[in-house]
């Protein structure tokens, strides 16, 4: 842990964090502001504020913490002779989240000093024409949201009935602690009690980069595409593809594409039950059970039921999916395509249920924008290739021109744009590929449970005011970047002395 706090010290990615700080620059401080925020960070190394500050005043580390600090800094003052007290560090927190500005600079400067980082360590080079068939890890983003436990469980219940307030979990008679603001989970569909933090990161051979973090107080997706934006108009090109849940739908999907070029790959959203059709010659109500031994026997599946694998031990899982008819394709022989769960499948009837089922899905040969000098939509030209035993080759080539709607509100109410609004050039039924892809969001899921780790054993947010928890998070933050830099600059070490 000590050489941690030593290598943080001296580390580029504290010290390029150095502007935002300048409106608390005052005169000739004792502390360095920088320096203040650089024991926060090592306060996350320890899972305590205490524990830092005590291992800071133990032996020679704070001697060696400042050296370190002044070689990274070029900082030729005389450096304190002992680490600052709790209560230094309190107001420290209390002046950087109260002064107007400065906790939101210091974020946006996280996130300019991170890009930086990332493509420093080879992500998101520029110049490079996606294929979105074939996603590159260094041109992806992942993301996801926590919910971050109050410091305290104290907190306000409403009677539903007579909308009447109780204090929950507090014995004080006076002045509770309670934090003040909380997340409404409700529109994310949860009941998690805390504020959800919203990360986005990139994954390099040295480990995560964290890129940008917000807090979100109402809908996740508001503050994915958000940040989304943010890191979007810093990389500009070099970011190909984003990896969420099903936060993000297919709405945010047409403007991702539409407005930046950026494919968004997440999971299909099941239908509703309320919207299950009756047309006569599909089974959108095919029972769990059945689905799943037709899935395993290899019998095809009807349109609107879908099996995924999952990983480990877990069931396969069965998805209710969206279907819409997308045409017929000809070429020495008939198919009937329809667009189930995003993929494109051939359906044939069957004989003896009387049920449209997917006896054949076409898969993506290539999927690349098309510019447009003239500036009009972005286009994305897909081959796709359906497999035929009556084709030369053994299948159908086909073409398809997908012209992402920045305004898109909802699903078309019909025609073959129906069916358009869900193709994605690979989803979910690609399994293996899509494993792969969409498998990178467990990234994001390990370090938000190892950022919880360093929030001590209970896992809760280390203050009661929900802007020192957001500083908390760029100190997790800034730590993660300085651990993946170090491991980076000594692979470089070890390759150059292989050679």
């Amino acid at each position: 842990m000590s050489t941690q706090i030593v290598v943080l010290a001296e580390s580029p990615v504290l010290h390029d964090l150095s502007p935002a700080f300048a409106d608390l620059e005052e005169g000739r401080a004792l502390y360095p502001p920088l320096m203040q925020y650089a024991v926060c960070v090592a306060a996350r190394i320890y899972g305590s504020q205490r524990l830092a500050l005590t291992e800071l005043g133990s032996g020679d580390l704070w001697r060696r913490f400042c050296d370190a600090y002044q070689r990274g800094s070029r900082d030729i003052r005389p450096m304190p002779l002992k680490p600052p007290s709790a209560k230094q560090q309190d107001d420290f927190v209390a002046r950087l989240t109260a002064y107007p500005g400065v906790l939101a600079g210091l974020s946006e400067r996280f996130t300019e000093v991170a890009v930086h980082q990332a493509r420093y360590q080879g992500n998101f080079a520029p110049g490079i024409t996606p294929d979105y068939a074939k996603p590159d890890p260094r041109h992806v983003v992942m993301g996801d949201g926590m919910y971050l436990r109050p410091l305290s469980g104290v907190h306000w219940q409403t009677d539903k009935k007579t909308g009447e307030q109780t204090l929950v979990g507090s014995r004080a008679a006076e002045r509770p602690r309670i934090q003040k603001r909380l997340t409404d989970p409700r529109r994310d569909k949860k009941k998690a009690l805390g504020v959800n933090h919203v990360t986005l990161s990139t994954s390099t051979p040295s480990g995560w980069i964290m890129l940008a973090a917000e807090q979100s107080f109402t809908f996740e997706g508001d503050e994915a595409e958000l940040l989304i934006s943010r890191v979007h108009d810093l990389l500009g090109t070099g970011l190909h593809t984003v990896v969420w849940d099903r936060v993000l739908r297919s709405v945010h999907a047409q403007r991702l594409m539409a407005e930046r070029g950026i494919l968004l790959v997440t999971k299909p959203v099941a239908r509703s039950s309320k919207s299950v059709k009756s047309d006569g010659v599909t089974a959108p109500v095919l029972k769990r059970q059945r689905a799943l031994d037709d899935f395993e026997c290899g019998r095809p599946l009807p349109l609107g039921t879908s099996v995924f694998r999952t990983s480990g031990n877990k069931p396969a899982e069965v998805v209710r999916t969206s279907y819409f008819m997308y045409g017929t394709l000809t070429g020495g022989c008939l198919h009937e395509l329809w667009v189930d769960g995003g993929a494109i499948f051939d359906v044939a009837l069957d004989s003896t249920t009387w049920w449209l089922v997917k006896v054949a899905r076409a898969t993506i040969v290539h999927a690349v924008p098309v510019t447009d000098a003239a500036g009009g939509p972005f286009v994305v030209q897909c081959e796709w290739r359906l497999p035929c035993s009556r084709a030369a080759g053994g299948g159908h080539l086909f073409n398809m021109a997908w012209v992402a709607d920045p305004s898109a509100h909802g699903r078309p109410k019909r025609g073959v744009d129906q069916a358009l609004y869900d193709v994605r050039p690979f989803t979910r039924h690609d399994q293996e590929l899509f494993k792969k892809v969409h498998g990178m969001r467990n990234h994001t899921e390990s370090y938000h449970s190892w950022l919880k780790r360093t929030l001590g054993d209970h896992g809760r947010a280390m203050r009661n005011d929900v802007s020192g928890q957001f500083l908390d998070h760029l100190c997790i933050g800034t730590l993660a970047n300085t651990l993946t830099y170090v491991n980076h600059e000594r692979l470089i070490a070890r390759s150059l002395q292989s050679r």
